[in-house]
């Protein structure tokens, strides 16, 4: 998949999320992935865009930046694949993946929001967009790449 074709494909499925309605976003939404649950997506931008009205166009912008800094004009997710190759490598006992790969990067995230929302940690409106928009972001990624990350 190309960029641009990511950024056509991230366009038409935020349009279809914001039709969505809004549910209350739980933990699990966070640490269940699930390509095909696309309510736990649509909970998390909700849960988002009522704290940051603008959540739509940091999405798009943050993963239009971070699309040129860590992917090829033809190839939006050959760090996944190299990350992957890499720990192979490194690790070949494991069963890995693309895929996998992504999980591993968001964790770090993903365990922080769940923080946040146990109320272990504060922080500012900066912090809390930050972590929780690049979970966002990664639910995005992992949707729309689809089998590509298999």
């Amino acid at each position: 998949m190309t960029n641009n074709e990511f950024m056509q494909d991230l366009d038409h499925l935020l349009l279809h999320i914001d039709a969505m309605p809004a549910e209350e976003l739980i933990a699990r939404d966070l640490t269940n992935y699930n390509i095909n649950d696309i309510g736990s997506i649509s909970r998390l931008y909700h849960y988002l865009n009522n704290q940051f009205p603008n959540i739509k166009e940091y999405v798009i912008n943050k993963l239009s930046q971070k699309g040129n800094e860590y992917s090829e004009a033809d190839d939006r997710f050959i760090n996944f694949r190299r990350g992957y190759e890499l720990n192979l490598n490194l690790y070949d006992t494991y069963e890995l993946s693309p895929r996998k790969v992504l999980y591993i990067l968001a964790s770090k995230h993903v365990v922080w929001c769940i923080d946040y929302m146990n109320g272990k940690v504060r922080a500012d409106a900066d912090l809390i967009l930050e972590h929780f928009g690049d979970v966002l972001n990664y639910l995005l990624l992992d949707y729309i790449g689809g089998e590509e990350l298999e």
